[in-house]
Parts: C-alpha cells; structure tokens; sequence
C-alpha cells in the first residue's frame, strides 16, 4: 500500500492540486489529510470539496474545528481569527457539518493520524524539532505517527540505541524495531523557510517515507488573499516567504 500525506492546507487550491497532482503521478492507493484543511487561504470551499472527492483518511485540524465552531478560538492571534471568521462565511451548512464530524484521531494498521500531537492531542500542541518529536513518540504504541500542525516537516526515528532526526525532504528507510514520528509538513502555509508545498508517500511494502517538496503558483494563491477584503494581506505576504 502506498499511502499519500497532506497537511495544513488551508484553503490554498493552487498548492493542494499541485501536491495531489505529484503524490497521484507517484502512484498512491490512498490519501490521508492530517487536519487543518480551511483557515487562512482564500479557497476554502474549493479545497474541501477536493478533499472529499478524494474520500481520505482525515483528522480534524484546530482550524477546521475552529471555523465550524467546535473550538474556542480566544487564544488564536487576531490575523487566525480574522481568517477563522471570514473562512466559515464561505462554507456551506454541510461544509461546517462536516468539518464538526472529523474525528481528532484516526488508527489504522499500524499507523496514528493526528494532527497536532500524540501527547494530548486536544490542547493542539507543537511538535518543531528533535526535542519535541523525542518527547512524544513514546506516547503512542503504534510504529508510526503522522502529524501536521507546526508547518514544519521532519523525519524523525528511534530505537532502543539510536535515534535519528532530519528535515530534508527526500526518502527514509523504515527499519525494523524502530518507531517514528513525521510532521509532513503545510501544503498551503509551509513555515520553514521553503516557498515549496509539502507532502509525504508512505510505502508500507518497500518500508519506506518520502517527504517531498511541490512547486506551485504562489502569485496565484496570494493574489487571490489580496482579493478578499476579510482577509489579511500578510497571509499572501507569508507564502512568498515560506513563513
């Protein structure tokens, strides 16, 4: 089975049909969407309803949950809260229906979908580095966890004698005993410094990972942001600067 990955979304189009367009040219069997697929961007609906074509394994992200009004949203700083509510006037009672149905985790074989962390998953932690991902791996008994949230991707892997850590897009051999966490990064906001979306091709049979960067129409995405008097013109800003 080959399983594609997608994460942070975020109402980008241009981004989440140039990522579907490179995992389906990599030949997957199934999509799986670790949360956050409205909030920020300027094609919500469009986005969704892609999303749903694809009939995906999904969990929900802060953002979804937050636009459909499941969550409390007094702690989000005011350019997420202005994207948050111009977001869910765009979306259909259906839409909101079925963004307040995702479930916060998804088990399948042995793999765990969350989007934010294992550890607590409800309070919406960040998992950015080493030390993070060190700390939470050892919160789940499944051999992998993918997660989504920090817009930051990374690899990383532990045994009961090494560990290894990486943020390099490219392939990874999965070993035996070794359990690993993997952020797969934003397709719609990446925040590290890299204008590219990303994604991940999760081969069980080859036991390996692929994370994978995906050029797309930027200046499309943000002009479209730039459009939309309710949304705030750093949000285009921020994709031109991977951040």
């Amino acid at each position: 089975m080959r399983l594609g990955l997608i994460s942070d979304i975020h109402g980008n189009l241009e981004a989440l049909e140039a990522c579907l367009d490179a995992l389906k040219k990599r030949g997957i069997d199934q999509l799986a969407v670790v949360g956050d697929v409205v909030g920020y961007g300027a094609d919500p609906a469009a986005c969704l309803s892609r999303v749903r074509e694809a009939h995906p394994l999904i969990v929900a992200g802060n953002h979804d949950w937050a636009v459909s009004g499941k969550i409390d949203v007094s702690s989000f700083n005011q350019v997420a809260l202005d994207a948050v509510r111009w977001t869910a006037e765009q979306l259909s009672p259906a839409d909101h229906t079925y963004l307040d149905n995702l479930p916060l985790l998804h088990e399948t074989h042995d793999l765990l979908l969350v989007h934010a962390s294992p550890v607590r998953p409800e309070e919406w932690d960040y998992l950015v580095d080493k030390n993070d991902a060190r700390s939470a791996v050892g919160s789940t008994k499944h051999r992998i966890c993918f997660v989504g949230h920090s817009h930051v991707p990374f690899f990383y892997g532990v045994s009961e004698i090494r560990e290894r850590f990486s943020q390099d897009a490219g392939s990874y051999e999965l070993e035996p005993g070794w359990t690993y966490l993997v952020n797969v990064g934003s397709v719609g906001q990446p925040r590290d410094g890299n204008i590219h979306a990303s994604c991940a091709l999760l081969d069980i049979e080859a036991c390996s990972l692929q994370l994978i960067r995906v050029a797309y129409p930027v200046g499309r995405a943000m002009a479209k942001i730039q459009s939309e008097p309710g949304l705030p013109e750093f949000l285009a800003q921020r994709l031109a600067w991977g951040y």
